[in-house]
């Protein structure tokens, strides 16, 4: 008890000096406005309302309702302050680390073994990406649930009942709620049964049949989810990518994997699909020396199981696990990503720190040089993943290390264009714009952000020629038609503004932006009730945006409704200092004070200050 006690410790010194420096990262462009900062559903904090709405929805082509559930609680907890958010993901892993440790202890007695597994799990750089990105968040919340499934199936286990076995069924969902990667679970629950459970020497008919409600709710929620990224866009057409070419960059992957693994060298969160524009198709030699190799290591493995389960189990883990991920299917823009082997890996682990305290040591001197073998690799990588972490300190570092890690992906330069131009470096945005051009002509994200760069400068027509190119390459972009839109309306076109805006609204009916920009085009025209109509399905929308109520409050002083003017300008006061915006806050203090003056009075409307 005190050895296990003392070995907690460690691993949790260790993942606080390697990964807590997150506490102190930014939320990134990437993602984390999709998942938390610009996401309405997440704004309002962890509601009833919310709730229904993360169910009910996909985000980024994705539905993974408990994820945007945490991070709805985030908010509740701590607002939009990124050091909270980093620090649940830091904190799940911590969890997940300790119980692999304790499951593993648990299955095999093993304590030196399991702490090995679980001090690679802690502190390898690949676990970097998971714990670093606030949008990560499902990898680390999935990897917490299923290890709880396994909780849950070794007390199945050990007490067979049907109440122990729809616990596992409970907890098997919930991490299919977290991340629909884990549709591959019953498989790996499978494995565990041959070793170290040892089940297989029973009636191997039954352990299948026991898994296939599991592999039923699996089917239904990989349905579910293919049906929501293909509704969204996220799976490409099956033309797009040969299926021979999805299993040769498949194959080429569990590979890299493999030596990412073993020399975790320019880790980056994005790998450019060899097949896509951006990316260098892999050579002939490189597929079948990667195919051989998978060929060789998995017939092994399987030739020597009975005498040492551990290798086979341990190598099926990481390929089966991989399995959703690997591209067979063609999701995104992707080869690889780090984050997807946040799971697999575990196999690995445990294959490696078997396998090592497997070979034959005959003498004291060879174990102790055994062991200190074994630690210093863990140190050296957790080094190494505490310098890997410092390049996800903010948008503008991740992706400078991306064009430092990969060969010049499009999806890159156009993330450091906005990231730059956001810190006013319009030369750099739009020569990163340009780049991500010349490698794919094709790319609308760049046309749409060389647009947004040359509006942001004033260039209104060169903004229109890139917006209408985008747009015929991407015409549902609904944030592109209310750019064009603004660029009507500064141009004082406004009948064009309204159409597109409205355009807009058909392809999204709830889009906020959409409705303010129609609310600040019917005022300019003086159709107010249009404009009250329009800023109000706005607030439904976006209810913390205090510039609509700060706009109602205008406009109802104006029709002389001062009991409107002063429950708008409230409610706009009370985000701005929610947000802790000084100026605006004594602004609309001072606005505030001006309509209950005219209220009291019951003077006639004027100018609000």
């Amino acid at each position: 008890m005190k050895r296990d006690l003392a070995i907690c410790v460690v691993l949790v010194a260790a993942v606080c000096l390697v990964h807590g420096h997150a506490v102190s990262f930014e939320f990134l462009d990437y993602d984390d406005n999709y998942y938390v900062t610009h996401n309405r559903d997440v704004a309002g904090g962890l509601t009833a309302d919310g709730v229904v709405a993360a169910l009910a929805r996909s985000y980024t082509s994705s539905w993974f309702p408990l994820a945007i559930i945490s991070h709805q609680l985030d908010v509740q907890l701590f607002a939009l302050r990124p050091a909270g958010h980093h620090l649940t993901n830091v904190l799940l892993h911590l969890v997940n680390v300790l119980l692999l440790f304790a499951l593993l202890k648990q299955m095999t007695a093993a304590g030196w073994r399991s702490a090995a597994v679980a001090a690679l799990f802690a502190v390898h750089p690949l676990t970097v990406e998971p714990v670093a990105w606030v949008s990560s968040r499902k990898d680390v919340l999935s990897t917490l649930l299923m290890l709880m499934t396994v909780a849950a199936y070794l007390r199945y286990v050990g007490q067979p009942s049907r109440s122990g076995y729809l616990l596992v069924a409970v907890a098997f969902v919930l991490g299919l709620l977290a991340k629909t990667v884990l549709v591959i679970l019953p498989f790996a629950l499978l494995l565990l049964d041959y070793w170290p459970l040892s089940r297989f020497n029973r009636d191997r008919y039954r352990l299948i049949v026991e898994k296939l409600p599991l592999v039923v709710l699996a089917v239904a929620f990989a349905a579910v989810q293919y049906f929501v990224q293909q509704a969204g866009g996220a799976v490409r057409s099956m033309t797009d990518i040969p299926l021979h070419l999805r299993i040769a960059n498949a194959c080429v992957s569990y590979v890299t994997y493999v030596g990412k693994l073993l020399w975790p060298a320019d880790l980056s969160v994005i790998y450019p699909h060899p097949y896509l524009p951006g990316g260098t198709p892999w050579a002939g030699w490189h597929i079948a020396g990667s195919v051989a190799l998978l060929a060789v290591a998995t017939a092994g493995v399987l030739k020597v199981r009975r005498r040492l389960p551990f290798l086979a189990v341990g190598w099926l883990w990481f390929l089966v696990m991989l399995l959703p991920v690997i591209g067979l299917i063609p999701l995104g823009v992707h080869g690889l990503a780090d984050r997807y082997s946040y799971t697999p890996m575990i196999g690995l682990y445990m294959l490696l720190a078997w396998a090592l305290a497997a070979l034959p040591c005959r003498s004291r001197f060879h174990r102790v040089a055994l062991i200190s073998l074994a630690t210093g690799a863990i140190t050296l990588l957790g080094l190494n993943a505490a310098g890997q972490a410092q390049h996800w300190r903010d948008t503008v570092t991740v992706f400078t290390q991306v064009l430092k890690a990969a060969p010049d992906p499009p999806l890159a330069h156009i993330n450091l264009a906005v990231a730059l131009g956001d810190r006013g470096n319009r030369e750099a945005e739009i020569s990163h714009n340009i780049r991500a051009l010349e490698i794919d002509p094709g790319s609308h994200h760049a046309l749409f952000n060389m647009a947004n760069a040359h509006q942001k400068q004033g260039r209104f027509d060169e903004a229109m020629k890139y917006y209408r190119q985008g747009l015929a390459l991407h015409p549902r972009s609904v944030k592109a038609m209310n750019n064009v839109g603004v660029i009507l309306l500064r141009q004082g076109r406004f009948d064009e503004a309204i159409k597109t805006f409205e355009r807009s609204l058909g392809v999204n009916r709830s889009s906020p932006v959409a409705h303010f920009n129609l609310g600040l085009a019917h005022s300019v025209q003086g159709t107010m009730a249009k404009a009250i109509h329009h800023y109000r399905q706005s607030l439904q929308f976006r209810p913390g945006d205090h510039r609509a109520h700060a706009i109602l409050g205008k406009i109802f002083h104006k029709q002389g409704d001062q009991g409107a003017a002063i429950y708008h300008c409230s409610q706009a006061l009370y985000l701005a200092q929610q947000k802790k915006d000084g100026p605006l806050t004594r602004q609309l203090e001072e606005q505030l004070q001006f309509y209950k003056r005219a209220q009291s009075d019951g003077t006639s409307p004027s100018p609000a200050p």
